[in-house]
């Protein structure tokens, strides 16, 4: 019997690996931009939102040729709006997202009258998005985004960025991107990186700066492109502090309230912050597969995950910066994130053969912990060679202790056929 167990379970991943090379990463979604004289519009602002309640679940730029594109979406309803300096913001239709390929009809801006101007009325504000030379700045800060949010969850509506169901990040396409706080690189990949950047609150971000042609100063590391992550500092004179709270309900709730503080005095600057989230994450994942072999179909497998997440998060920054002449500056920073994580996702998984009856049917109950106990300390010193800061010299000390604590109970019960039930329970620790 455990015989069996064991050919039936090697052959599902067989099977399974077989699968991977007819699946695709997601439809595309393609489309292009014009001005009222047929001109293609070139960086104009392309938001996808989600069309039960107009979401934006993902941000791109147009291109030099008036082109856009998303990829990797979900299947769903969906609109697009443009937008562009000088042209009102137009929308689509809304449209339904399978899983094939789909381009739009061009989408046509409107003069806006808003620049036949009498009068003007300057007001200071950094707009969402930002397109520079070799980086895209999206200033987290203020913007309606922030609220309630996570790091992870802004990047994966930034242009270029994409996140997989494995919580890998890719820069245009590119992954093993290097990921950088502070500019102090994170030394995490894949899931755990993704966990990181999941128990980061978004309001304790000031900015993103998504590096597409990195400079020379960054190593080989960050070939692939770099997101460089900048936190909040107040640069105001005396003492000053914040409080703040979010809250939101989609599914489950998710909680965040936050305590900053700085005090600055000639030299001298303290500064601390801390942030408490609590969220909870629903899933629902179905996948459908089509076994071939020789160009032969062969049988088929559908399988249905439905689960819940419970994240709680501490995150803790505290440190000093020292101006000891106008351009060199030392500093000193401390800094925490421990993360708390409770999932638990059953799976129900149906094989077929050619002809579409069951071959086997099993159900499993998978439940699983997660602790991150990540602390940081860095003492850094910097000095500028010219007002422009581009030519520096840079030192730094870093002491770093980066944890991991994972559990793991996998029960399955196996229906058609009949067999005695399968437990697995894995335990990871790691620093």
């Amino acid at each position: 019997m455990h015989f069996s167990l064991r050919v039936f379970l090697l052959f599902l991943l067989l099977m399974a690996g077989r699968a991977d090379l007819y699946a695709k990463s997601g439809p595309i979604l393609t489309g292009i931009v014009r001005d009222p004289a047929g001109t293609t519009v070139e960086f104009a602002t392309i938001a996808l939102h989600r069309a039960s309640d107009s979401v934006v679940v993902k941000t791109e730029f147009s291109d030099a040729t008036g082109a856009f594109r998303f990829e990797q979406l979900p299947a769903g309803n969906y609109f697009v709006s443009a937008s562009q300096v000088g042209f009102e913001r137009v929308q689509t239709a809304p449209f339904v997202v399978s899983s094939t390929d789909q381009t739009l009809a061009p989408i046509q801006l409107k003069s806006s009258a808003k620049t036949q101007l009498k009068e003007v009325t300057v007001q200071a504000r950094k707009p969402l998005f930002e397109r520079e030379t070799d980086r895209i700045v999206v200033n987290v800060e203020g913007s309606t985004l922030s609220a309630g949010a996570t790091s992870l969850e802004i990047l994966s509506r930034s242009p270029g960025v994409t996140v997989d169901q494995n919580d890998n990040l890719a820069l245009r396409g590119r992954q093993g991107v290097l990921v950088l706080i502070d500019g102090k690189r994170v030394p995490m990949t894949g899931a755990e990186l993704g966990e990181m950047l999941r128990a980061l609150p978004a309001n304790s971000i000031e900015k993103i700066e998504l590096i597409t042609n990195p400079p020379a100063k960054y190593d080989a590391a960050g070939s692939a492109g770099i997101i460089a992550i900048k936190l909040k500092k107040d640069g105001r004179q005396g003492t000053n502090g914040s409080v703040n709270t979010s809250y939101g309900y989609g599914k489950y709730g998710k909680f965040t309230s936050g305590l900053s503080l700085n005090h600055r005095h000639k030299k001298l600057n303290i500064f601390g912050n801390y942030t408490y989230s609590d969220r909870n994450q629903f899933s629902q994942f179905m996948l459908h597969r089509d076994f071939f072999q020789n160009n032969q179909f062969i049988g088929s497998s559908d399988q249905d995950n439905l689960g819940k997440t419970h994240w709680v998060s501490n995150t803790y920054r505290a440190g000093l910066d020292y101006t000891l002449s106008k351009r060199t500056t030392f500093g000193a920073v401390v800094n925490g994130l421990v993360n708390h994580a409770e999932a638990s996702i059953p799976n129900v998984t149906q094989t077929y053969d050619e002809l579409g009856r069951l071959q086997s049917s099993y159900q499993s109950a998978n439940h699983r912990m997660l602790e991150t106990p990540n602390t940081a300390a860095n003492l850094n010193l910097k000095h500028s060679f010219d007002s422009t800061g581009r030519r520096e010299l840079t030192a730094d000390v870093d002491f770093a202790h980066y944890g991991i604590h994972r559990l793991q109970n996998l029960a399955t019960t196996f229906i058609v056929p009949i067999q005695p039930a399968a437990i697995l329970d894995g335990k990871l620790d790691g620093a």
